[in-house]
């Protein structure tokens, strides 16, 4: 996966509020041996206090739905192209659902560094 820093909302609105895009999923998940549901597209994230000109050591990154299937965050600075994941199960091929991710992941800097993210203000 490639992974983008960018802006859920424009700069204009709550200082440009940072994320992460991640393009290029294809996750295949199986189960019980013969079950198998393949994920593919881009997903948007959200940066939790990103703490913005601050070195700190790590930043915390945020994957939410606002319904089942539905990520919260789909478009950069809430204009353009719409991302989305897409699953399908693989025994039923022709069978293509909108899904989302839900979770969250921490992004550390190695060796004792740290991270700076610079925002707009």
């Amino acid at each position: 996966m490639a992974s983008d820093l960018i802006y859920i909302d424009p700069l204009e609105t709550n200082k440009g509020t940072p994320g992460v895009l991640l393009t290029g999923v294809n996750v295949t998940f199986t189960c019980a041996a013969f079950i198998k549901k393949t994920v593919t597209g881009n997903i948007i994230g959200h940066w939790e206090n990103p703490q913005c000109g601050s070195s700190v050591a790590s930043h915390k990154v945020t994957f939410s739905e606002i319904s089942a299937g539905k990520q919260k965050y789909t478009q950069v600075t809430t204009v353009g192209t719409a991302f989305d994941l897409i699953s399908n199960n693989d025994t039923e091929p022709s069978e293509y659902k909108t899904s989302s991710q839900t979770g969250s992941g921490v992004l550390s800097a190695e060796s004792s560094n740290n991270v700076k993210f610079t925002c707009e203000e």
